[in-house]
This record gives C-alpha cells, sequence and structure tokens, in this order.
C-alpha cells in the first residue's frame, strides 16, 4: 500500500515590498547579523512603500537598515510568524523601529 501525501503547489516567491504589503500581517522584524549583537526591531510596511513605492525590490529591505545598537549593515529581515488557524502575531511596539533610522 503507498500514501499519498498532499502537497500545497510552491507560492510564487516575494519580490517586491508592494507584493508584502498584499500579504498579512503587514510589517516585519529586521534583526542585526552580527555576532554578539542580534539586535531586533519591528518595521511597519507602510512607510517604507510611501518612501520608495510598492515596485522597490524586496531585497532592498536587507541592504537598507542599520543596527541601532552597534551600527552594522548587516541585517536580515524575517515575517512574523502566523499562528494556526489564521492567528497574526501583533505588531510589538515595545521594538517599533522610528522610520528615520532606515535609509
Amino acid at each position: 500500500m503507498t500514501r499519498r501525501f498532499r502537497h500545497d503547489p510552491p507560492a510564487d516567491p516575494i519580490t517586491t515590498i508592494g507584493q508584502m504589503m498584499s500579504e498579512a500581517p503587514r510589517w516585519f522584524h529586521v534583526t542585526c547579523n552580527t555576532i554578539g549583537c542580534r539586535n531586533r526591531a519591528a518595521v511597519p510596511l507602510v512607510p517604507l512603500i510611501l518612501r520608495w513605492g510598492p515596485h522597490a525590490p524586496r531585497e532592498w529591505l536587507d541592504t537598507r537598515f542599520r543596527c541601532t545598537r552597534c551600527g552594522a549593515r548587516s541585517t536580515s529581515v524575517t515575517r512574523p510568524s502566523v499562528a494556526p488557524f489564521g492567528v497574526i502575531e501583533e505588531f510589538p511596539a515595545n521594538l517599533a523601529l522610528p522610520i528615520e533610522k532606515c535609509e
């Protein structure tokens, strides 16, 4: 007897920040990649779309931020987790990054 597994079709890769905005949640985490720092901030997408436009490449998010703790430009972007049953992680106001901190 062979088992059959249901596989979801692969999702199209997100290439612009406008595509990120079309899916909830509409914010992301920026984490410093410097060993020993690992500072983390929450960033809403709306101000970035107003600044760069919805067609700005998603890769810009990896290169446009500077760590507020150590000053490094080596950052990574991660989307908030979506729990089972569609519960979305709330925006953590205590980790919010003032928009003037990104370039």
